[in-house]
């Protein structure tokens, strides 16, 4: 999925309830946040703007974990709009979804390499390269293009 907006958050949870999501009719399985929206509804998540710092207007996008039921962003940025690439998911299943910082951001940011000094992958605009491959439980990105700094 490629999405260019401030607000990943918000447009999951149109697709999740335009598509009744893995949530069942049962209060008790459906999150809080989810209460009283309507079908093809766009909502916002109290407490999940910002994405957690990752830079999702960068030509950013997503992976989504279905056995957890939690967003990903990895290495979002890229070209010149930014060299963090930190990782951070939100669980929407929770009543009061938030961004987890799960690997914090290279502190030597080079321009224009694959990898920073720390081993970790570049930052790069990810469009829709982001995926979380359950058969091995990982989040990975294929491919690199536009990485942090490049032409």
């Amino acid at each position: 999925m490629f999405f260019r907006c401030s607000s990943v958050v918000a447009a999951l949870a149109m697709l999740l309830l335009a598509s009744e999501f893995a949530f069942t009719s049962s209060a008790t399985l459906r999150p809080a946040w989810l209460a009283g929206a309507r079908i093809n509804e766009w909502i916002s998540i109290n407490g999940t703007a910002g994405a957690g710092g990752a830079l999702v207007n960068a030509y950013s996008g997503f992976a989504f974990n279905e056995r957890t039921n939690e967003i990903w962003i990895a290495l979002a940025g890229g070209h010149n709009d930014g060299g963090d690439n930190r990782v951070v998911s939100c669980n929407i299943s929770s009543d009061t979804p938030s961004w987890v910082l799960r690997h914090a951001p290279s502190p030597n940011q080079t321009v224009e390499v694959p990898y920073y000094s720390d081993g970790l992958p570049t930052a790069r605009h990810l469009y829709h390269s982001l995926h979380f491959v359950p058969q091995v439980n990982r989040l990975i990105a294929f491919g690199c293009r536009f990485s942090y700094g490049g032409p």
